[in-house]
């Protein structure tokens, strides 16, 4: 790939967070200042995109723009963001550069292999539920199950499983289609393990209230256990949609039943972006399976990731296997 190839494909990537075309020509003049001074040659874009830059050699590129084009306090801030979100884009990561104001993550901050393994464990049996909730567990062991499987293995979010329809699955290739908080879908492939999961889960949903294929009724359905019955929703003639508050619970509840005390939808997503570092996802994949608003999101966990060696219990790379 060369220089013009690189600021391309990260200018696309730009426009499509809606950064305006004035500004796109801004942060296209100041790339291509950038390359020309690392080449050190007026060819400098058609000759191959350098991923070696160091911190030092950046510091040293600021420290010439400033004396040279006497750029301004405001303006070197302008062109540093401008050249580490693009260098950030493209996993060329400089350590000890200014991101913003950003709490660090620490160990505790990510789910641990033991967390992980005892919840799995905990939704796959029954020990530790009272009668009334025995009574119910078969018809959701299944939904249970699964929605811990795409927040481990996939790294769903509770918003992207309360926002699944039917309109996003496709059972015949096994993949869901999340939309993420800007309305953007991505597709998702289920490894053979969960495609098998996601259909018993549908199945178990008697026909009568089943969502209908194709349609915006909900994939996870409320189920009630007073009744023994999953929810009709008769204000939209559809299954009830299982809510965010209803996941938590539910979640809340097999942490408890498993002895876990610090396991969360966010330790759990957390783990799901560090394994998917050290498994060599690049940033920018990371950003579009998650469906994250910015690669900006992603500077806390690659300082983690670079600085913080991971304890025995953080070994595991919790990630879905074909």
């Amino acid at each position: 790939m060369t220089w013009d190839q690189s600021i391309h494909e990260f200018l696309l990537y730009m426009q499509g967070n809606g950064r305006k075309l004035s500004t796109m020509q801004r942060y296209r003049y100041d790339l291509v200042l950038f390359s020309l001074w690392i080449e050190n040659s007026e060819d400098a874009l058609q000759r191959p995109f350098k991923r070696n830059i160091t911190t030092d050699r950046f510091k040293q590129y600021l420290k010439a723009a400033k004396t040279t084009r006497n750029c301004s306090p405001t303006s070197l801030k302008r062109i540093s963001g401008v050249i580490v979100n693009f260098l950030d884009y493209h996993s060329v990561f400089l350590e000890s550069v200014d991101r913003g104001k950003q709490e660090l993550l620490q160990l505790h901050n990510f789910a641990s292999d033991t967390e992980i393994e005892q919840l799995l464990q905990t939704l796959n049996n029954l020990e530790g539920l009272t009668p009334y909730q025995l009574a119910g567990r078969r018809h959701i062991i299944n939904r249970n199950l699964l929605i811990a499987h795409l927040m481990i293995y996939y790294g769903f979010s509770i918003h992207d499983l309360t926002n699944l329809t039917m309109q996003d699955v496709n059972f015949g290739q096994g993949v869901l289609f999340p939309t993420a908080a800007g309305g953007i879908k991505r597709a998702i492939p289920l490894n053979a393990t969960d495609q098998k999961l996601l259909l018993a889960t549908y199945k178990d949903i008697p026909e009568s209230v089943r969502p209908r294929q194709n349609t915006l009724d909900p994939l996870f359905v409320t189920f009630h256990h007073a009744t023994n019955t999953f929810q009709w929703d008769y204000s939209t003639d559809s299954p009830k949609n299982l809510t965010k508050i209803a996941i938590q619970r539910m979640l809340q509840k097999e942490i408890k039943r498993a002895n876990i005390h610090h396991l969360s939808p966010t330790t759990l997503r957390n783990r799901h972006i560090l394994d998917s570092l050290r498994n060599g996802s690049s940033i920018a994949e990371i950003k579009v399976m998650l469906g994250m608003k910015s690669i900006e999101a992603m500077h806390r966990y690659i300082i983690f990731w670079r600085s913080s060696p991971l304890a025995e219990n953080y070994q595991k790379i919790w990630r879905a296997h074909k």
